[in-house]
């Protein structure tokens, strides 16, 4: 018996992917699995509570930062990542964002001149023709003094995405990649980087995952090749709580000891941060290396959100029997 949740891969990444290793953590990433039918109860379809923060324009727009928001342009992905903490949006896709959900969105942004960055996510925003992005960014550009940081994972699904539209950069200020093992960065990939680059700096966030890239030197690997192509290693993110997705999550002293090791190893702006996000919409927070958990009297950990300052509880599952 396999996941509900879709399985999805582009040609391009098929090929990259080793079939005869069980293994392979490429195919780890999109192949689906039976650990994803195993689902705690701290576990949730939206682990990030984007619901509770969503300003009208159909749950599209996001504005949980006073200075950004994020604007959901579609549903659609070139491929669908196994780890991902909006894969439950897949059963219920409406497909692009509509004209008048987009119409409301410019509406909340022009009247909150507090906002100076949109975010354009989804699915993945490069999944819209060019003219329809182009028509959304030149709008958006009009409702205010706003930059514009896209969000994709196409350069790696499908580099030809970009090679094909050569001028696609100079759309956005910033483009966050979502690079998360070094196989990726495929000649196709470097071609597609160097032309996004022509245009706006390029970073990257990847996600620590457990049988992928949870070693010092598969990060040490990857953020040396990204650097290599002008992809500045900006964040690498704990796995969020998504249902079905424990078996791809880590100790968060695993991660601090990974971190450790690379600070030995490469330069210190190689370095991605560690990033995790808090549960319940609580905001994202930076774990160094040495810092020291607090616990409460279940053993549970304790953080502060970046956001109201109140505690929050981040459920340790490692402390438990079923590992």
């Amino acid at each position: 018996m396999k996941s509900s949740f879709q399985e999805k891969i582009t040609p391009f990444y098929e090929c990259l992917i080793d079939r005869s290793n069980p293994d392979d953590p490429l195919g780890r990433m999109l192949l689906s699995s039976n650990e994803e039918l195993v689902s705690f109860p701290d576990e949730c379809e939206d682990p990030i509570s984007e619901a509770l923060v969503a300003k009208s324009a159909g749950g599209r727009l996001i504005h949980r930062y006073k200075d950004r928001a994020l604007l959901l342009l579609t549903d659609s992905c070139p491929a669908h990542c196994r780890f991902c903490f909006r894969k439950c949006r897949n059963s219920y896709r409406r497909g692009d964002i509509s004209e008048c959900e987009f119409s409301e969105a410019l509406e909340y942004i022009s009247g909150h001149s507090c906002i100076r960055e949109i975010i354009l996510s989804g699915g993945d925003p490069l999944s819209i023709p060019d003219e329809r992005l182009t028509e959304i960014c030149a709008k958006l550009r009009e409702s205010g003094d706003l930059r514009i940081r896209l969000h994709s994972r196409y350069p790696v699904y499908d580099p030809e995405r970009i090679i094909s539209s050569p001028k696609l950069g100079a759309l956005f200020d910033a483009v966050m990649l979502h690079v998360n093992h070094s196989r990726e960065i495929t000649p196709e990939f470097e071609q597609a980087v160097r032309l996004l680059s022509a245009s706006c700096p390029l970073f990257n966030q990847a996600v620590l995952l457990k049988g992928v890239n949870d070693s010092t030197e598969e990060i040490e690997n990857l953020s040396r090749k990204l650097f290599a192509v002008g992809v500045t290693p900006a964040y690498l993110h704990m796995m969020d709580l998504v249902t079905g997705g424990r078996h791809f999550m880590l100790p968060l002293e695993k991660a601090q000891e990974l971190i450790a090791g690379l600070e030995a190893r490469i330069p210190l702006f190689m370095i991605p941060k560690l990033i995790l996000e808090l549960p319940g919409g609580k905001g994202k927070i930076t774990l160094s290396a040495n810092c020291e958990f607090r616990r409460d009297r279940a053993g549970d950990l304790l953080f502060k959100s970046p956001l109201d300052g109140k505690q929050i509880v981040y459920p340790d599952f490692f402390r438990s029997q079923i590992f």
